[in-house]
């Protein structure tokens, strides 16, 4: 795998980690709801007034996704980012039921493809099946 293709994995990794960190103190945050910041840090100017961004709808705080009755059906149907962060996220979860120390970055495209196909071919199986072929075929 190119350096830049590895470089890659290892960012997408990495963002995930910090999504998870940053859902953790939001949950941990009083209320349940992000800090919001009051003024700006002392001996830098306030940034300036932009348009408002998009605001997506939020999902439901309480809404639960059963890693193990997933059915292979939902990856295939998901966004190619969306895919790629189950992915990464089965992916990790196998690695933790097999118990591994460490995980080689540069397979992990082709464990998101074995599992892809085998999803294509068997939607209604679970998509943690899937991954758990996958990783005894790439990543083991």
């Amino acid at each position: 795998m190119p350096p830049e293709q590895r470089d890659e994995w290892e960012d997408r990794l990495y963002s995930i980690g910090c999504a998870v960190g940053l859902a953790l103190r939001l949950r941990a945050a009083p209320g349940g709801r992000r800090p919001r910041c009051t003024a700006a840090a002392p001996g830098t100017a306030p940034a300036p007034a932009s348009a408002p961004a998009p605001v997506a709808e939020p999902t439901p705080g309480d809404r639960w996704v059963s890693i193990r009755g997933a059915t292979c059906e939902r990856p295939v149907e998901l966004s190619p980012d969306d895919r790629a962060a189950a992915s990464l996220f089965y992916t990790g979860y196998q690695a933790a039921r097999f118990g591994s120390r460490a995980i080689n970055v540069a397979a992990i495209p082709n464990a998101e493809e074995w599992a892809y196909n085998y999803c294509v071919e068997h939607p209604g199986r679970p998509a943690v099946e899937a991954f758990r072929q996958a990783y005894r075929q790439t990543l083991r």
